[in-house]
């Protein structure tokens, strides 16, 4: 009897995890012949097989969103991007954001802020090309990337890639993981991922964004100077819904579910002896 107790619990702690655990869709786009299960916000639009943040034009601003809520408690990210253009006699700006946000996140704002200031519940990783000092930018790393939380543009983490420049030079790589407890970034243009991050920090990112599934996108913006943003392939791959230990957390109700579950099985158990 004992036996069979043990198994009944058992199955349904498996059929109670099952029905919270989800399987994500990942994103994947070689490039953006389509933008099909994306949202463009903004003057974010499709320029041939090129996904266009903004064209090269003064305060402008455009983002792109996939469609559908991804893990985020442990997540892979790749992608390639290429600035071109300018017009202003100070150069080029201002740069994008990766950002993994809540659903319920609104819009930033443009200029420095690449698009990504103002967003709360976020994170952001940013692939910076203008000096802004009001932001916290050190002085000579107009070109640098950096970990924001919270719509901040006041990066808790920077990595110079001085004297290389972003805008004119052709395609960038960029690589965004995170294991559940440090979230790290890269980038550079021989499209091989570094062995070691170049940028990391330890953070909570289901505790920022207030829940384990989030939607991952871009920002971008230019101010007076700018340039073209372009994300040229995008790819996003979220590991098994989970907490940090990997494993599918029960929700309140499931753990009702399993309390009383338990409590009618032992009763029967009793009676039958």
């Amino acid at each position: 009897m004992k036996k069979r107790v043990s198994a009944s619990l058992t199955l349904l702690v498996c059929l109670a995890l099952h029905g919270h655990a989800q399987a994500f869709d990942e994103i994947s786009y070689d490039d953006f012949s389509t933008t099909s299960g994306l949202t463009l916000s903004g003057d974010a639009h499709k320029a041939g097989d090129v996904l266009r943040l903004t064209d090269a034009q003064a305060w402008s601003m455009g983002s792109a969103f996939g469609d559908a809520p991804q893990n985020i408690d442990n997540f892979n990210a790749s992608f390639s991007f290429q600035y071109s253009g300018y017009g202003h006699e100070y150069g080029s700006a201002d740069g994008i954001v990766f950002v993994i946000k809540s659903i319920s996140s609104g819009e930033g704002v443009n200029g420095g802020s690449m698009g990504y200031r103002g967003i709360a519940h976020s994170i952001g990783v940013e692939f910076d090309n203008w000096y802004n000092p009001e932001y916290g930018d050190p002085a000579n790393h107009d070109n640098h990337i950096g970990i924001n939380t919270n719509g901040s543009v006041n990066s808790i983490a920077i990595y110079n890639i001085n004297p290389a420049e972003f805008n004119g030079t052709g395609t960038w790589y960029g690589w965004v993981d995170y294991d559940g407890i440090t979230l790290s970034a890269s980038t550079n243009q021989s499209g091989i991922k570094p062995a070691e991050a170049m940028l990391s920090s330890v953070i909570n990112i289901p505790e920022v964004v207030g829940s384990y599934t989030g939607l991952a996108g871009f920002t971008a913006a230019t101010g007076a100077a700018y340039q073209n943003h372009d994300i040229l392939s995008f790819q996003y791959t979220g590991n098994e819904l989970g907490g940090f230990g990997g494993e599918p957390v029960p929700e309140p109700s499931t753990l009702l579910l399993l309390s009383i579950g338990g409590a009618v099985i032992a009763f029967r158990s009793r009676n039958k002896g």
